[in-house]
């Protein structure tokens, strides 16, 4: 029976080549982009599950509250880990590292720059990375050993095995390697490409064992099956105030489960907000919203063709057809189509998949072995074939067999109430994707534009290293005297990343409760000169100056906090030691472009860790020329590193690189949207102007013009058109509204959008019925009505 039903269904889809061709052809876009959605969704949810105990697996959390502002980030102070380990018996490990940084690994003539941590002894026992050789349970035990991930191992040996030779790290110092482990997945949380160990000399661990203050590593707890976390916390919360009882900052620690990591990173006031899953939210409803689309058009056409099908449906009914087979028989059309549809599908995701992973910067396949992809599958053709296939098939099959075969059978002017309902939700739905991604685009020209504080362009950002250091005075000088650099100067953080935050330093007449934190960074002297900072008050750290070691500079931002007047001389406490402000700099954005910028301290930069170097190029100089020239002079002056630049500008503009993919997303779902609309609008304008063919050559006959005949087929459908862009305008300007809101630096909603957008689809539908209509207009009405 199934297969007759099959056979039949099969037959109509040839039969009616258009028709089949149209639906297919949305269906088949509507999948591609819900497969597509899904795929993503699917390498979203995907991170980290590999470690074996994916479950047990908790991230330390820490919130600060200063000027009666929660902050939460994962800077924990060193002796918390061990602390944990040995008073809390639920914890089965607790192990920390230091944040991930680039070093260079050096063997025999091979130097390589790669990124790594420092951790705990206890680290591949907690995360699980599958080792190539080597012991993981030993493998970090030793304060000189080096884990390297297969491709860091083969890039500094070959094919020779690494086990127990030595690899210097920033020519200093010598580890063994001990361990190679399979590389990192793309969908890890971590990243790196070595590991180290701890090491401390023992006056320092003295130091950072018994500081509870200051915190700049990670830490990570794997807890026994059936802890309550809830009541963890509140042991880690006790242990921390035990060993630290006069906390200024009001610290609470949280844990967040490995499964959060990845999608929710965000947090306000101390509590989780969110984060990428906002993003797998979004996508999931476009996912949606396309098939609906896809599947509204086939629902249209379906029952737009409803009088070529009436006879067929009188012939089987009285022959003994009941309702219900031919609401089957109905359905199975809808269900082959969909089925050929999604195959169709398949291919162009094959196809386009490269493409898409190079927008996404994903490495997603396919993923024909995962049982829950097939799963997603399937629902996906149950959902499209239901959705779109019930509403014909329940309408078909309740013709009256009688009239039909009468021939007085007319289609009931009822159904045209849903099928306009059913486009106004199909337009609706794109112009909110429109609308969506105008406003993003916005947003990110909006927030790439405000000023920066800084200047940018032709800013070279080079690492730094002792050796340099050292010689700064003489690479300075050897660079000026290339003739293609303006100035130079030096910082401990790149010019687009803060690295460090503290409590603001003490003032003389400072309010008990003003008590905030400030970014800080050491700078070189000629900072202003070279990356284009204003000076508001006072002057910038000088070349030589002596007293500019003790000397400190704020930005506006933290001006304002303090309210102090005539700052310049004044003097302040920071960390014990007695600071005398030299000047007052305009705001710099560092961090987040669509932030406020917050307080910052600048001091003046020594050689105790490496940092790095900026170049400012002179103006009218190319790049291209003077990279040479500056490469050079590192070689000389640097030869046991690899030379390495950055360009400042192109560093900022990787922090647009979420919204940009969002943007970009948005926008190609939105265009395919309102391409499966105009699919669908041509289709039942076509059917529309079949049934007034015979209306339209008597208007022609009594004078009626080309222009008026496709104005009296155009105004019912720019009206539903203009019914659906009422009703998208205030939902676009609700959602947008809530998604700017997430951003202190955003854009203002300009009604111009919409009504730009309203005039596009507008003039689109007006086209897509024009074109259909033409060809009926200009058909010889002779030809039309000579039956009668």
């Amino acid at each position: 029976m199934i297969i007759n039903y099959l056979k039949i269904a099969f037959r109509n889809l040839l039969r009616q080549k258009a028709f089949s061709f149209t639906n297919i052809l949305g269906l088949s876009i509507g999948l591609a982009c819900a497969l597509f959605i899904v795929m993503w969704i699917l390498d979203e949810f995907s991170y980290d599950r590999f470690f074996k105990n994916y479950d047990t697996i908790y991230s330390i959390k820490v919130t600060r509250t200063f000027d009666n502002t929660k902050n939460t980030d994962g800077a924990v102070a060193y002796p918390l880990t061990n602390a944990i380990a040995e008073k809390i018996p639920q914890v089965k490990y607790a192990v920390e590292s230091t944040y991930p940084s680039s070093h260079v690994l050096a063997f025999n003539e091979n130097k390589i720059k790669k990124t790594g941590y420092q951790v705990s002894a206890n680290f591949f026992k907690l995360f699980t990375f599958p080792f190539l050789q080597g012991n993981a349970a030993t493998a970090v035990t030793d304060p000189n050993s080096v884990v390297l991930t297969a491709a860091t191992a083969q890039a500094l040996f070959g094919n020779h095995s690494p086990l127990g030779k030595l690899v210097t790290l920033d020519n200093q110092q010598t580890y063994k390697v001990t361990g190679v482990i399979a590389d990192i997945p793309h969908n890890s949380t971590l990243q790196f490409d070595f590991v180290i160990p701890y090491s401390f000399s023992p006056e320092d661990y003295q130091h950072v064992a018994n500081d509870w203050v200051n915190a700049f590593n990670l830490g990570y707890i794997e807890v026994l099956p059936g802890t309550n976390i809830a009541a963890l916390e509140k042991q880690i919360n006790q242990l921390y105030k035990q060993n630290n009882p006069n906390d200024d900052a009001k610290t609470s620690y949280l844990l967040q489960p490995m499964s959060e990591w990845r999608l929710y990173s965000d947090f306000k006031d101390g509590k989780n907000v969110g984060g990428m899953i906002d993003y797998v939210h979004l996508f999931s409803i476009i996912a949606v919203v396309i098939l609906l689309i896809a599947c509204i058009n086939f629902m249209n056409l379906s029952t737009a063709q409803a009088e070529k099908r009436a006879k067929e449906v009188g012939v089987r009914k009285t022959l003994g057809s009941d309702r219900a087979s031919l609401v089957f028989q109905f359905f199975m059309e809808s269900f082959l189509m969909v089925c050929i549809a999604f195959v169709i599908a398949l291919l162009l995701v094959y196809l386009l998949l490269p493409s898409f992973n190079l927008m996404v910067d994903k490495q997603i396949k396919l993923p024909f072995a995962n049982a829950k992809f097939w799963l997603y599958a399937v629902l996906m053709i149950v959902f499209t074939a239901i959705v779109a296939g019930i509403y014909p098939a329940v309408y078909l099959s309740s013709f009256n067999a009688a009239t039909v075969l009468k021939g007085t059978f007319k289609a009931s002017n009822k159904l045209l109430a849903p099928r306009k309902l059913l486009v106004i939700g199909q337009f609706a739905a794109s112009f909110v994707l429109i609308v969506a991604t105008i406003i993003v685009y916005q947003q990110i020209q909006h927030a790439r534009h405000r000023d920066l504080g800084y200047n940018p362009n032709d800013l070279i950002i080079v690492s730094s290293s002792p050796e340099l250091d050292n010689n700064y005075e003489v690479l300075k000088q050897q660079l000026l005297n290339t003739g293609v650099v303006d100035a130079v100067t030096r910082t401990t953080s790149p010019m687009t990343e803060i690295w460090n935050y503290s409590p603001a330093p003490d003032w003389p007449g400072r309010p008990q409760n003003n008590n905030f934190i400030v970014s800080a960074m050491a700078v070189g002297s000629d900072f202003a000169k070279t990356t284009g900072a204003r000076m508001i008050a006072g002057r910038d750290f000088k070349e030589g100056s002596i007293a500019d070691s003790t000397g400190i500079i704020y930005n506006k931002a933290a001006m304002d906090k303090m309210n102090l007047p005539d700052p310049i001389g004044k003097q302040v406490k920071f960390f014990g030691k007695t600071f005398t402000i030299i000047g007052v700099m305009d705001n710099i954005v560092m961090a987040s472009p669509y932030k406020q910028v917050d307080p910052m301290i600048m001091l003046f930069y020594d050689n105790k860790r490496p940092g790095f170097v900026d170049i400012r190029l002179k103006n009218g100089v190319q790049p291209q020329n003077a990279i040479p020239k500056i490469a050079a002079i590192y070689k000389t002056l640097n030869p046991a590193y690899p030379f390495e630049y950055k360009f400042a500008d192109d560093e900022f503009n990787k922090k647009f690189a979420t919204e940009e993919l969002i943007g970009k997303l948005t926008n190609i779902f939105a265009s395919i949207s309102i391409f499966i609309c105009c699919i669908g609008l041509a289709g039942l304008v076509s059917f529309s102007i079949q049934k007034r063919f015979k209306e339209i050559a008597i208007r022609k006959i009594l004078g009626a013009s080309v222009w008026q005949i496709i104005e009296l087929i155009a105004a019912d459908f720019l009206k539903l058109v203009a019914i659906a862009i009422v009703i998208a305008i205030p939902i676009t300007w609700w959602l947008m509204n809530g998604w700017l809101n997430n951003y202190t630096y955003h854009v203002t909603i300009q009604p111009m959008v919409f009504a730009l957008v309203a005039i596009v689809m507008l003039l689109i539908t007006l086209i897509i019925v024009g074109l259909n209509a033409r060809n009926a207009a200009t058909t010889n009405p002779a030809t039309v009505i000579k039956s009668e």
